[in-house]
């Protein structure tokens, strides 16, 4: 099947010396393209330079150069380099050695198929995989991928797949979107299917939305330092980073879905064929490019792997997705007429749909049958249960959530903190009960909280028909009429992009414009998003969102949900106790 690729990823191939490309050429598959993978390297270099990829402007592989590479090659560089004696200059040359060695076997090699035999693995996938359908075996295998200059519209497709991809983006809470590539132009994409007067208009609201981000930005930031000024447990560090935090926090709400982003994703080769089938099946031409890169990429490293994506299998699972994308919206269009009149903001963000029938007792029932070492039957333990009185029941969870809170031979019993608790899960049988609601919120908080693994989210087209919230600071700012000006525009270009493509629409529609999207969680994933989410590094907005399902919850099902633990009080600066607590935590290490 031909795909029409007439989009391009509004991309600039980096500039490096011939001594980077040399060092670069074996461990990423280009050195030219958005689109590369990572290989050839230990997971934990891999791990960490995509975490810090993500809060940071630079490349992924400028990164490896400046922090990875060049304190190995050129030690003398470095700081501590006058402060160490001879013995541990030597081992450092040593490594810088073999590091060269190592550097100049690969691209001697071009990679380490000369040496390992892989060929008999890649037979083998082809084999089991392609021709014979055994999917599991896929799963054994992982890619490291890296794509950058790509919308967040694109990304929130790919990161939409649940289960054996896992991304990692540009945080816009730490990194400014305000700079301008090198084309001069404001990060942002612009969509395919645009008519040609309605791509200028759009390229003058994007400019003037993004002109105003980076306006703002230092503005902002002393209007917030004044605000809050540094309490007396404040270093100036910890002042300015949690400061600067609320001023990319607030202000992001200015950012369209259009805002170019990075993202480095780990993915199991048979989670990989089950996104790139779904994206070649998108209406979205940015997402087909992005996928029709990735196999290019991915069958330089490991072929066998999307082999069957572009054979007649491939294209009849393409084909059903979209089969199913006509009729749902066909359906759709049969029972409702489109209207492009504003909807009214429901009072909370969180509305209560539907749950588990007689769930604490579904849940108790599953937790003691895991146990079973008496040999009673599932339904025997259901049945028992079941008789058990609502005291009775009350009283099994209070000891467990008693034994999740307490650990007698490393806390003497003392009770321990929310942000411990959360790590210390509740049983698997909590799975057992789920809780569907339905969530009006901002664009940037379903950014957020759609991430989470374990719950079923599913979202409508972005649009600006529910109106936009901010922040108080940001409306009580002096900056606020500014931004109702511009966001007057937006909402306007909004309704004539929807008209011609809805698709395309999204791309223009600010984070900060509200937008409704379903959450089916179980009790499981509600305890641990709430426990995350509400602490006092969050965000505001979705704390108040996470807050507001954990007193729903607690309401229904109190016995279930008498150990969650959910901070209810507000922080008007979301990094302020983190910053701290990290400062500490460097100062007991420094002492060390």
């Amino acid at each position: 099947m031909e795909f029409p690729f007439g989009y391009e990823i509004p991309y600039f191939v980096e500039e490096f010396s011939e001594e980077e490309k040399n060092i670069l050429r074996p461990f990423f598959s280009n050195l030219t393209e958005p689109i590369y993978i990572m290989h050839n390297l230990p997971e934990e270099i891999i791990g960490a330079l995509s975490s810090r990829y993500s809060r940071s402007t630079k490349s992924l592989r400028r990164l490896f150069l400046d922090e990875y590479i060049s304190p190995i090659l050129h030690p003398e560089d470095t700081p501590e380099w006058a402060h160490e004696n001879s013995l541990e200059k030597k081992s450092r040359i040593d490594v810088k050695d073999n590091l060269s060695k190592l550097i100049e076997f690969l691209n001697l090699r071009g990679d380490l198929d000369s040496v390992l035999n892989v060929k008999k693995g890649r037979e083998f996938f082809e084999k089991w995989l392609a021709l014979y359908g055994d999917d599991s075996i896929a799963e054994m295998g992982n890619l490291h991928i890296c794509i950058e200059g790509v919308s967040n519209v694109a990304t929130n497709v790919i990161e939409s797949q649940r289960v054996g991809v896992s991304p990692i983006e540009k945080s816009s809470r730490y990194v400014s979107f305000g700079d301008q590539r090198k084309d001069s132009k404001y990060q942002y994409v612009v969509p395919d299917i645009i008519d040609v007067g309605l791509k200028q208009e759009y390229i003058e609201v994007m400019d003037e939305l993004f002109g105003l981000y980076s306006t703002l930005s230092p503005l902002y930031l002393e209007y917030i330092k004044d605000k809050y000024p540094k309490g007396s447990d404040e270093t100036d560090s910890s002042f300015n980073s949690s400061r600067s935090s609320k001023r990319f926090d607030d202000l992001r709400d200015i950012l369209p879905f259009s805002t170019q982003t990075s993202l480095a994703i780990n993915c199991n080769g048979r989670a990989l064929e089950g996104l790139i089938n779904k994206m070649l099946a998108s209406e979205n031409l940015e997402v087909i490019t992005i996928a029709d890169k990735m196999i290019q990429e991915v069958s330089k490293v490991a072929p066998s792997f999307l082999k069957r994506v572009k054979t007649t299998r491939g294209e009849e699972v393409q084909y059903y997705r979209r089969d199913l994308r006509s009729l749902s919206r066909g359906s759709l269009s049969s029972l409702f007429q489109y209207s492009s009149e504003s909807r009214k903001k429901p009072d909370n963000f969180v509305t209560f749909i539907d749950s588990t029938n007689n769930a604490e007792r579904k849940v108790l029932a599953s937790y003691l049958y895991g146990d079973n070492i008496v040999g009673a039957s599932y339904g025997d333990i259901i049945r028992k249960v079941n008789k058990l009185s609502d005291n009775e029941v009350s009283k099994i969870f209070k000891t467990l959530f008693d034994k999740r809170e307490r650990f007698d031979r490393l806390n003497n019993g003392d009770k321990i903190k929310r942000e411990v608790v959360r790590f210390r899960k509740v049983p698997r049988a909590f799975e057992v009960a789920s809780y569907a609601f339905s969530v009006i919120a901002r664009g940037g908080d379903f950014r957020d909280l759609h991430r989470h693994r374990q719950l079923t989210s599913q979202r409508s087209i972005f649009t600006t028909s529910l109106g936009y919230d901010f922040d108080q600071d940001v409306i009580e700012s002096p900056f606020f009429e500014d931004i109702k000006r511009v966001f007057s525009k937006v909402d306007s270009l909004c309704k004539k992009l929807y008209q011609e493509s809805p698709e395309s629409s999204q791309y223009a529609v600010p984070y900060g414009y509200m937008q409704e999207w379903y959450i089916n969680a179980t009790a499981r994933e509600i305890f641990w998003m709430v426990e995350l989410r509400t602490g006092p590094q969050g965000r505001p907005h979705y704390r108040k969102i996470m807050q507001q399902m954990a007193k729903i919850v607690k309401d229904r099902d109190p016995s279930l949900f008498s150990g969650l633990h959910c901070d209810f009080s507000d922080y008007h600066i979301a990094r302020r106790e983190s910053e701290i607590k990290i400062e500490n935590k460097m100062k007991k290490i420094k002492r060390k």
